[in-house]
């Protein structure tokens, strides 16, 4: 389990790397941060060019687990672009 973990944590950081650069990060800043990490889960889930990975590691460790890496990785990362950091 803990190798299924370190890969979701790894491929989260890579979707948010490619999230950022796609301009899917900056495109949440609106709502409250529950709101913003779901729906950019959501985003990244349905992205042509995200999809495919975000989708295995929802598979792997269900999405709400996914969407708490994708919070912790958001709060490691430090966006300075985040208006909520």
């Amino acid at each position: 389990m803990e190798k299924l973990i370190e890969y979701s944590k790894i491929n989260i950081l890579r979707l948010v790397q490619r999230a950022n650069n796609l301009g899917l990060i900056d495109n949440h800043n609106e709502n409250d941060y529950a709101d913003y990490i779901h729906e950019l889960w959501t985003s990244m889930l349905k992205n042509k060019e995200l999809g495919e990975e975000a989708k295995r590691v929802d598979s792997i460790m269900g999405r709400g687990d996914s969407i708490q890496i994708l919070s912790d990785t958001l709060e490691d990362a430090s966006f300075p672009e985040l208006e909520f950091y």
